[in-house]
């Protein structure tokens, strides 16, 4: 029997058309990976545990944390960059390694919404600004006050060149008009200690750990950084309430997928991601670190990187900040 070919060519061309539907029908076959670009132990790593735990349960296969760090979390961000984009790689990704990274680390050559396909935002985690409990200042307004007096006499902490802490600290100097000295860590721990011991006069840290201290009378805190004032100090301002006007800086963290990867697999990732975010023990999880879920679509998380992206960038080049 003889095969008219043009016939024969339409009907390829559809097959080959239906199979990446075919195949994000029949999504996930098997395990999927989640990298963490950092080690064991960290906040990320706690944060993609429970996410991906959580997940296993809703989306029908094993999520499989994979720690894979290096660079600031440069290494582990382009190995999900450069990995096949079928949804079987994913990576959690935060302001630190998608907003700030691109601007400090020169290895770090790709864009969040470029290189990568957003799935969805997991939550934002708000810091909190503390003051050793033996500064002379009540409140925001006091602290810039005597940071003007005193220009660079005054000390922060951060948990590093370039972190979130460090960074949160940086935009309040830059928005309030005033000079204050960096002084980094090797992490938050090291920096609280010093807060508490008076070495240090101030810092922007995690409001779980940092409320402990407040409460306990060691340390006070002035502000959040987030638009919402904390469940957890309620009676904290925001920075905004506290006057420093345009004042944000929140944490957000999310998960993204290669570029390319098919629009029905990333729509089954998000979807699993969001109904594990409205699990209240999910939730209660997720606040031991202060993060506030914030479910949404893919492009809402698009749009969140590509403002976080910008936000930063603009401070950075503006402070002159660099990683040696």
């Amino acid at each position: 029997m003889k095969i008219n070919r043009r016939i024969f060519g339409l009907m390829a061309a559809a097959m080959m058309t239906a199979l990446p539907a075919i195949a994000a029908a029949e999504y996930p076959e098997r395990n999927i990976t989640l990298v963490v670009p950092f080690p064991p132990g960290g906040g990320n790593d706690a944060m993609a545990r429970i996410i991906g735990d959580a997940m296993t349960r809703v989306i029908g296969a094993t999520v499989v944390v994979e720690n894979k760090a290096g660079a600031g979390g440069v290494v582990g961000t382009q190995s999900v960059q450069h990995a096949k984009p079928d949804g079987y790689t994913l990576l959690l990704g935060h302001s630190g390694t998608m907003g700030i990274n691109p601007h400090v680390y020169p290895a770090a050559a790709y864009h969040p919404t470029k290189d990568f396909t957003p799935v969805g935002l997991i939550s934002e985690i708000p810091l909190a600004l503390v003051v050793n409990k033996d500064l002379p200042v009540q409140d925001v307004a006091g602290l810039i006050a005597l940071a003007k007096e005193k220009p660079g006499a005054l000390s922060y902490a951060s948990s590093g060149v370039g972190t979130g802490s460090h960074m949160a600290a940086e935009l309040f100097a830059h928005n309030a008009g005033i000079e204050i000295a960096h002084i980094p860590y090797r992490g938050s721990g090291p920096a609280m200690t010093d807060l508490l011991g008076g070495r240090i006069d101030l810092l922007f840290g995690v409001i779980p750990s940092s409320h402990a201290q407040i409460a306990a009378g060691k340390a006070r805190a002035l502000a959040v950084t987030g638009a919402e004032r904390s469940a957890t100090m309620s009676e904290v301002p925001t920075m905004q309430e506290a006057g420093v006007e345009g004042y944000e800086a929140a944490l957000i963290y999310g998960l993204l997928a290669p570029a390319g990867t098919p629009e029905d697999v990333v729509a089954k990732v998000n979807g699993a991601l969001n109904t594990v975010l409205a699990d209240p023990a999910v939730q209660e999880k997720l606040a031991v670190d202060g993060s506030v879920p914030r479910p949404g679509t893919p492009e809402y998380h698009g749009k969140a990187l590509d403002a976080d992206l910008e936000k930063w960038g603009a401070l950075i080049r503006d402070a002159k900040i660099e990683i040696h």
